[in-house]
């Protein structure tokens, strides 16, 4: 038996998911930063989206239905509210002869976000937040010349995100 009222038990044609008509978006991005030896920069996004109406068009030829992502007075999916991103970086106090080397790293927080609505069940909709964590050293012209060098690692954690879990169903 279907878990929410009017969804049919069995699906027995493909499902295209529709999106919204009418909607209210608002937020805002902070951002600061330095430029000396030792640096230090600072990243906040606000997001506050709402669904306000949704007319779902008529299925297209081999679909039984269309389901939209998000219901009227809903987040919009994919929408993560808040957003952080902190970076330092540090430059050693070497001779121009040998170069600039400097040595950083970002931390990254994004809050938990609906992919789609519960209409999905027994699919995971919702993305987990996830902390990422990134280092890069950089040494530019080397020995005075036109070449610079970059080493970076992305997520140094190594921490496992589902992007889009539409199809991706929750265990244990």
């Amino acid at each position: 038996a279907s878990a929410e009222p009017g969804l049919a038990d069995e699906v027995e044609s493909p499902i295209v998911v529709a999106g919204a008509t009418e909607m209210t978006l608002s937020g805002g991005q902070l951002a600061d930063g330095g430029d000396w030896q030792a640096r230090g920069e600072a990243s906040y996004a606000y997001l506050n989206t709402r669904l306000v109406s949704i007319t779902p068009p008529t299925p297209p030829v081999f679909f039984k239905r269309l389901d939209p992502v998000a219901s009227p007075g809903s987040e919009l999916a994919q929408s993560p509210k808040n957003r952080l991103t902190l970076t330092a970086t540090y430059a050693l106090p070497l001779d121009e002869s040998i170069g600039k080397i400097s040595f950083g790293g970002t931390y990254t927080h994004t809050d938990a976000n609906r992919v789609h609505s519960r209409n999905f069940a027994p699919t995971q909709y919702i993305v987990k937040a996830q902390d990422l964590l990134n280092f890069n050293v950089d040494w530019e012209s080397i020995g005075g010349m036109p070449i610079d060098l970059s080493f970076f690692m992305t997520n140094a954690t190594n921490q496992k995100r589902l992007v889009y879990p539409i199809a991706i169903y929750e265990f244990g």
